[in-house]
C-alpha cells in the first residue's frame, strides 16, 4: 500500500532519519566490542601459552638434571643389580644404601615427583620410592610393560607416558653403556598432580576451556574431561604439534593454541571454546541494546511529535482549501512561520484575488444583459430613422434635389452597416464600401478644403476582417489630423498587397504627431492592458487618438494574430501614415 498521506511520509522519513544511525551505531559498536574482546582473549592466552611453556620446560630441566644426578651415580645402578646377594648382610646394606641414597633424592624433588622408580637391566629389578613407601624391591619386565619398553629400542634421553592412574603421568629415561649403547637401566618419575593443577593455574581453565598435554609421539598424556570432540581431533590431526612456534587456529566453533616443548617432547594444547567471547561480550552487548532500545524510542516519540508539527499546518491548509467556499470565504490569520506560512498568506491572496474576479465577472455579466437589453429597447429607433431618411430621400426626389437624395441614401447606408445583424465579420470589400460613404459625408461637409483618394488593387471579397477596421482610422485622421489644421486638406486611402499580406493605407496632411506623443501611442500599441473605455463602440473616440487606434489593433491582433495589426508613422505639421497589417488569405 503506497504512503499517499504526507503526515505518514513524513513520519516514516523521521523514523527513518533517526532510528537506523541509532542501529547502525549500535550494530557496530557490538560487532567492534566483539571484535575487541576477541582480540585481547587471543593476547591474554597467547601470554598464558607462552608462560606454560616456560614452566614446562623448567620441568622437563628438573626432571633432566634429577635423572643425570642418578645416571652418574654408578654405585646406586650397580647396587641394584646386588639386591639377590645370598649374603643377608649385603643385601642389607645394599637396601640401606640405597634407600639413603634415593629417599633424599625423592623428598627433595616431591613437588614434582610422586614416586621415583630405578631399573636395572641385567638384573630386572627395579627399586622405587613413594610416599607410601620409603624403598621397594620389585622385579620388573620391560619388555612386557609397554611404557618401560620404548628402553629396548635405544637410548632415549627424555619421554613422557601416560601412567595407568588417571591423569598420571610418568617420564622416563634409559641408561647405557658409552662404548656400545648397551642398556643398563633406567629411571621412571611418576609427576606430582599438582603440577597439572599449577598448569591449569596458568592457563586458567575454566569450566568452558580445555587443555591437552601429548607426548613426543602424540600420545595424550593429560587432558580434561571435555577435550573429546570430532572438530577437536580433526584440527590436531592436522595440526604441526611438534613445533616450538606458538601457533593459533580458528574452526567453526573453537579457538586453539598450539605449544611444542622443549623439542616436541611435549606439546601444549589450549582449546576454547568460540562462545565464551560471547558469553564475555554479552553484557556490554546486553547494556548497548537496551541504551540503543531506549534511545530507539526516543527518536520514535521525537518523530513523531516533529512529523506531527510539521504536517499539522498543511494538512489544516489542505483541510481549508477543500472545504472552502468561494462566496464564503474570509481570510484566516496566519500562525504559522515560514514556508507554510508563506503558502497560508499566498492561499488567502489567491483566493480574494479569484472571489474579486468572479465578482468583477458577476457584474459584467449583468451590465451585459443590461445593456443588450437596452439595445432591444433601442432597435425601433435606428429604424425609425432609417425609414425616415428613405422618406427624406423620396421628397427630395419629388423636389428634384438630388444632391439631398444622394446624401440622406448615404447616411442610410451607414445606420444601416451600423446596426446590420450579420456578426461582427465582414468582408475588406463591404468595409472599404462603407469607408468610402464616411468620407463622402464628410467631401460634402468640406468640399471646398478637401482632397481625397481611394484605391484598391483588387476586389478582395475573400478577405474577411472584423466590423470597423478602416473607418474608425479614417474617422480619426479627420478628428485629430486635418480638422486641427488651417489650409487644404488632403486625405489618402489605398488597399496593396505586399507579397502575401494586404496593407491598408491611410495618409493625411493633417497637424501630425510629436515625437514624443507618437512614441506614447506606439507605446498603448504595444500595450495589452485594456481600459473601460476599449469596450466602447470605435466610433466613441477620447481626444487624444490613442483609444480608438489601440482598439482596431487588439481587435485585429485578436483576430488574426501578433504578426499583423497598425504600424502608425507620423512628423509634426506633416501629417501621418497608419498602415493596417492583414493577411493576404486566410490562414496566412
Amino acid at each position: 500500500m503506497k504512503l499517499k498521506s504526507i503526515r505518514l511520509r513524513l513520519l516514516v522519513l523521521m523514523i527513518c532519519i533517526t532510528t537506523i544511525p541509532i542501529i547502525t551505531v549500535t550494530w557496530i559498536a557490538t560487532n567492534n566490542t566483539r571484535d575487541s574482546v576477541e582480540e585481547e582473549i587471543i593476547k591474554a592466552n597467547n601470554s598464558r601459552m607462552e608462560w606454560a611453556d616456560q614452566y614446562l620446560n623448567k620441568l622437563i630441566e628438573d626432571i633432566d638434571g634429577l635423572f643425570y644426578s642418578i645416571h652418574i651415580n654408578q654405585k646406586l645402578m650397580d647396587s641394584i643389580s646386588e639386591v639377590d646377594n645370598t649374603d643377608s648382610r649385603i643385601q642389607y646394606e645394599i637396601y640401606d644404601y640405597l634407600r639413603q641414597t634415593v629417599n633424599p633424592i625423592f623428598y627433595s624433588n616431591s613437588t614434582i615427583l610422586k614416586e621415583l622408580t630405578l631399573y636395572n637391566h641385567q638384573s630386572k629389578k627395579a627399586f622405587f620410592v613413594n610416599y607410601e613407601r620409603t624403598g621397594t624391591i620389585t622385579d620388573l619386565n620391560i619388555e612386557q610393560d609397554q611404557s618401560w619398553n620404548r628402553l629396548l629400542k635405544g637410548p632415549v634421553n627424555i619421554y613422557f607416558e601416560r601412567a595407568d592412574q588417571s591423569k598420571a603421568v610418568s617420564v622416563y629415561h634409559s641408561i647405557n653403556r658409552f662404548e656400545d649403547q648397551e642398556l643398563l637401566g633406567g629411571i621412571s618419575a611418576l609427576i606430582n598432580n599438582d603440577v597439572w593443577l599449577e598448569l591449569n593455574k596458568i592457563l586458567k581453565n575454566g569450566e568452558e576451556a580445555d587443555l591437552i598435554l601429548m607426548n613426543d609421539q602424540q600420545e595424550i598424556l593429560y587432558n580434561t574431561e571435555n577435550s573429546n570432540n570430532p572438530e577437536v581431533d580433526k584440527v590436531l590431526k592436522d595440526a604441526d604439534l611438534a613445533s616450538a612456534n606458538l601457533e593459533f587456529l580458528k574452526s567453526e566453533n573453537y579457538y586453539f593454541w598450539l605449544q611444542g616443548v622443549d623439542e616436541g617432547k611435549l606439546s601444549l594444547v589450549k582449546i576454547l571454546p568460540r562462545r565464551v567471547v560471547a558469553y564475555s561480550i554479552y553484557p556490554t552487548i546486553k547494556a548497548g541494546i537496551i541504551i540503543g532500545i531506549i534511545f530507539t524510542i526516543i527518536a520514535l516519540v521525537f518523530s513523531v511529535l516533529i512529523s506531527l508539527r510539521i504536517s499539522r499546518p498543511i494538512l489544516k491548509l489542505a483541510n481549508t482549501m477543500s472545504k472552502t467556499q468561494i462566496r464564503d470565504f474570509e481570510a484566516k490569520s496566519v500562525q504559522s512561520g515560514g514556508e507554510i506560512g508563506i503558502l497560508e498568506r499566498d492561499f488567502n491572496s489567491l483566493m480574494k484575488r479569484i472571489k474579486t474576479l468572479i465578482e468583477e465577472e458577476y457584474h459584467r455579466e449583468i451590465e451585459l444583459k443590461k445593456a443588450q437589453l437596452k439595445a432591444l429597447q433601442a432597435q425601433i429607433n435606428p429604424h425609425f430613422l432609417n425609414n425616415t431618411l428613405q422618406f427624406i430621400g423620396g421628397m427630395a426626389l419629388e423636389k428634384d434635389i438630388p444632391e439631398i437624395y444622394r446624401i440622406t441614401c448615404v447616411i442610410a447606408d451607414l445606420l444601416r452597416y451600423s446596426i446590420s445583424s450579420r456578426g461582427n465579420l465582414v468582408t475588406l470589400a463591404d468595409e472599404l464600401k462603407h469607408t468610402e460613404n464616411y468620407i463622402y459625408i464628410q467631401e460634402q461637409r468640406f468640399s471646398d478644403r478637401i482632397q481625397t483618394n481611394i484605391s484598391a488593387a483588387e476586389s478582395f471579397d475573400d478577405l474577411v476582417i472584423p466590423r470597423f477596421t478602416l473607418q474608425p482610422i479614417v474617422e480619426n485622421a479627420f478628428e485629430y489630423g486635418l480638422q486641427p489644421k488651417v489650409g487644404a486638406w488632403n486625405l489618402e486611402v489605398h488597399v496593396k498587397k505586399v507579397r502575401s499580406r494586404i496593407a491598408i493605407i491611410v495618409r493625411d496632411n493633417g497637424v501630425g504627431f510629436t515625437k514624443s506623443k507618437l512614441k506614447e501611442v506606439r507605446q498603448k500599441l504595444k500595450g495589452n492592458s485594456w481600459t473601460k473605455n476599449d469596450d466602447k463602440s470605435s466610433d466613441s473616440q477620447v481626444n487624444d487618438g490613442g483609444i480608438g487606434l489601440k482598439n482596431v489593433n487588439n481587435r485585429l491582433k485578436l483576430h488574426f494574430g501578433n504578426s499583423y495589426g497598425i504600424k502608425i508613422f507620423s512628423k509634426k505639421t506633416r501629417g501621418s501614415l497608419i498602415v493596417l497589417v492583414l493577411p493576404g488569405k486566410k490562414g496566412d
